[in-house]
């Protein structure tokens, strides 16, 4: 715990995150994703989520709007795996904020320019409306389920 736990997220799991991010080899990056995805699947620990969002805060959104789009398909993919990414002690507004912007960049996913990237984002959105339709508007469902089915 502390200077330790801080070292090994800062300089071990956040480089994994970025890593994965920017890796260009989709066997690697399967790899980095099999080793996230153990802590994704722990959010329901204490701090765990709080981790993730401080971790992938300075990587994943920018990373979702970059023009490279091998950057792009790799932070929609570990996107979808750790949504929601939020920081459940932060006040309610600001989770229904962060929870909205999500929605937003699911919107901008199905849409974007790369073929692969909207494929992982209409692969995601389905997933996420799966497991967490509880959490999301039902304007938002709407809205995406109109987009899939309509517009698309």
């Amino acid at each position: 715990s502390g200077v330790y736990q801080q070292r090994i997220e800062n300089n071990c799991v956040q480089d994994l995150m970025f890593f994965a991010v920017h890796v260009s080899d989709p066997q690697l990056l399967t790899s980095l994703r099999f080793i996230l995805a153990y802590f994704h699947k722990q959010k329901t620990q204490k701090n765990v989520d709080e981790m993730i969002f401080r971790l992938y805060e300075p990587i994943l959104w920018r990373s979702l709007k970059t023009a490279n789009p091998i950057v792009r398909s790799n932070a929609a993919t570990l996107f979808v795996d750790a949504f929601p990414v939020h920081d459940p002690s932060k006040p309610k507004p600001d989770i229904e904020d962060s929870l909205q912007m999500q929605f937003n960049l699911l919107n901008d996913l199905i849409v974007d320019d790369c073929i692969k990237v909207r494929c992982i984002g209409i692969k995601g959105t389905f997933r996420i409306l799966s497991v967490y339709w509880e959490l999301v508007p039902l304007v938002v469902i709407k809205e995406l389920l109109t987009k899939l089915t309509s517009e698309l």
